[in-house]
């Protein structure tokens, strides 16, 4: 946000849960007053019965870029969920379409013995393998010819990364978990309770919380899954941006003269 005010500009979300407004909290959405200071755009303007891709976004958001690039020099981009990020910064890789049952259909020939499976192919790998046999198939194809390698020329593009240690990190995510059980998370999530089935609530923190719900575990378990699973995504989120170049999910975008 202090960014946004050295720059006077505005912040353009890319987190895929803070779109939902029945779960702002859950979701650590900017409040009220941070709204209120700086404009904000792509937060709480979904309900939780929306449907919406990443696809969605990317025509959204760059339909928003071209509006701000009108009034304002620099946008900022921020948010972790990364492939959101991707769809703006480098592009969306377009596949062909594949029916299930012609994808069951290759499955059922491709068949790997277990051991040989769990030797050669990692499971996210092996399934990648099976997704270019099918492109390759149905489309004569190779998996590799789809990738975007078109970038936007529009505008120029910073990342900005920010590394906190372990121990920092972990502090704040307690400190969050915390905020949120204080400023109504609970009631919050009750209210999202019968809708649990919907996609935009698979998602950390709701999912353990639903387990107290149910009587499954305490709510000082719940809480401490909470915390466990939190951790494990912003380990998982740290990976995905080390691949970047070491930024953490943060871009400042310059449009470009023409």
């Amino acid at each position: 946000m202090l960014l946004a005010e050295i720059f006077n500009t505005e912040i353009l979300s890319c987190d895929a849960r803070q779109f939902y407004r029945e779960i702002s909290i859950g979701t650590a959405a900017p409040n009220r007053q941070i709204l209120d200071n700086i404009q904000h755009h792509f937060i709480g303007h979904l309900t939780i019965w929306s449907r919406y891709s990443v696809g969605d976004y990317q025509k959204d958001a760059f339909k928003k870029l071209n509006e701000l690039f009108t009034r304002l020099p620099i946008v900022l981009i921020v948010g972790g969920s990364g492939l959101y990020g991707k769809v703006i910064t480098s592009g969306i890789d377009y596949l062909p379409f594949i029916s299930k049952e012609e994808s069951r259909d290759l499955h059922i020939k491709i068949s790997f013995q277990e051991d040989l499976k769990k030797k050669f192919f990692e499971p996210s790998n092996y399934h990648r393998f099976l997704r270019s046999l099918e492109v390759l198939k149905y489309s004569n194809r190779y998996f590799s010819s789809y990738h975007n390698i078109t970038k936007n020329h529009y505008f120029y593009l910073m990342k900005i990364g920010l590394n906190f240690s372990r121990d920092d990190l972990y502090d704040r995510i307690n400190h969050r978990i915390e905020s949120m059980l204080k400023f109504g998370f609970l009631e919050e999530a009750q209210e999202c309770y019968y809708y649990r089935n919907l996609n935009a609530l698979q998602t950390i923190a709701y999912n353990d919380i639903f387990n107290y719900f149910d009587g499954k575990i305490s709510i000082e378990k719940a809480i401490e899954e909470i915390k466990k699973n939190t951790r494990r995504y912003a380990k998982r989120q740290v990976t995905w941006y080390k691949k970047k170049k070491n930024c953490n999910g943060s871009f400042l975008i310059r449009k470009m003269k023409l």
